[in-house]
């Protein structure tokens, strides 16, 4: 419940409603207070009860990460976090000893979607590109320790990309491509989080990517997805910014996408 409420004031900060004729409540204080309870409550299921409330512990999974997704908190400091992803990556624990859940339950759609993107390595476009970039990198680079890691988390992401050049996708495939980015989230690796917690170039580039991506189905679904509208813009604009213009040929393409799209949180 406290999930839900934290969520609601969020969601009213952003589309103001008034309601009576008295001044609105602070609702900023009201989603502090049932954002720590929530919180609190979610922990104490988690490491004690996960197995047997599961339905509250994954409800509550996506409604942290949905909060998280609104909120503009992405502190360039060791370590560094991308707080939607947390939540997220809870999910397939919980899951672990019940596949049902994902094949039959409530939230299949957004645990287990339809639509499978299979790793593939990029040929054409922003993934080839990246792995241009990363071809031509020095011997003895000290980024190509994590190489592996760079190499399939760019090849989870090449069919994403693809997305961003389809211009007749039908509204129900949008929907379920935008559940198989948040998928995506919840299968990072701990390596990769561990990359992106570091602050490390070559993992925020790719992170930069998937946000990138996730903007342009989100200016395709308006009206929808309220809680993602600002976030992919920002994250890229925050990790360009971080990386500074050493960095601008591994951006371009993050970037050019968000200034393709324009601000989603204005539709």
């Amino acid at each position: 419940m406290h999930a839900i409420l934290t969520l609601s004031a969020r969601h009213l900060q952003k589309v103001p409603c008034s309601l009576t004729s008295g001044p609105e409540p602070d609702y900023r204080l009201l989603e502090q207070y049932h954002h720590h309870e929530a919180l609190t409550a979610f922990h104490a299921d988690f490491h004690n009860n996960a197995q047997s409330n599961q339905d509250a512990v994954l409800a509550t999974s996506f409604l942290l990460s949905f909060h998280a997704c609104s909120i503009l908190d992405f502190k360039l400091v060791i370590p560094a976090e991308d707080s939607s992803l947390t939540f997220l990556r809870y999910i397939p624990s919980v899951l672990a000893d019940r596949s049902d859940a994902s094949q039959n339950g409530r939230f299949q759609a957004l645990v287990e979607p339809r639509l499978f993107l299979p790793h593939v390595t990029p040929s054409m476009g922003p993934g080839a590109q990246f792995m241009s970039l990363l071809n031509h990198l020095p011997q003895d680079s000290p980024a190509l320790v994590h190489r592996d890691i760079y190499v399939e988390r760019i090849e989870s992401l090449t069919l994403y990309l693809s997305t961003s050049t389809s211009k007749d996708l039908q509204p129900s495939v949008l929907e379920e491509l935008l559940s198989c980015f948040l998928r995506w989230q919840s299968l990072c690796p701990d390596e990769f989080v561990d990359l992106i917690g570091e602050l490390d170039g070559i993992a925020l580039v790719i992170l930069a990517h998937y946000y990138a991506a996730a903007a342009y189905l989100l200016s395709r679904n308006r009206g929808k997805w309220w809680w993602w509208h600002e976030k992919p813009g920002y994250m890229v604009g925050t990790i360009g910014d971080y990386l500074g213009r050493e960095w601008e040929h591994w951006m371009q393409w993050p970037r050019g996408m968000i200034q393709r799209v324009g601000n989603l949180s204005s539709r």
